[in-house]
């Protein structure tokens, strides 16, 4: 928690002075301290007893009675993530504060789908 004080007060106070490798260096030190906390959380959860392990379960039989689901498909999350994340972050500018950047640009690619979508309903009224 210190760290995450720390490196928020850094932000609002000399993120627009620090340079590239200042950028780099804070980066690569929240970095550290995110794996660190995530082995941590592994060392305290380390079994698998949560839902969704659990339905896991379940599929087997359901996946050897009815066979997989022709429908699905991981091509659509994958476009997902490219579209989500990928062009956001290109669109961003690479910053520390990327997030933010990212969440405004999705918003407005669905904004605009949104709209084309009431569009073409209004024109087939």
């Amino acid at each position: 928690m210190e760290l995450v004080k720390k490196r928020k007060k850094d932000e609002e106070t000399n993120a627009e002075t620090w340079t590239p490798s200042k950028k780099q260096l804070e980066m690569n030190s929240w970095l550290d301290y995110i794996n660190h906390e995530i082995d941590v959380s592994k060392e305290l959860d380390a079994d698998f007893n949560f839902p969704k392990i659990h339905l896991m379960s379940h599929w087997i039989e359901q996946i050897r009675r009815y066979a997989a689901l022709e429908q699905y498909s991981a091509e659509r999350h994958q476009q997902a993530h490219k579209t989500n994340v990928k062009d956001g972050w290109n669109a961003s500018n690479h910053n520390l504060n990327y997030v933010p950047q990212v969440i405004t640009f999705q918003c407005r690619i669905l904004c605009f789908e949104i709209r084309e979508l009431n569009l073409q309903a209004l024109t087939q009224r």
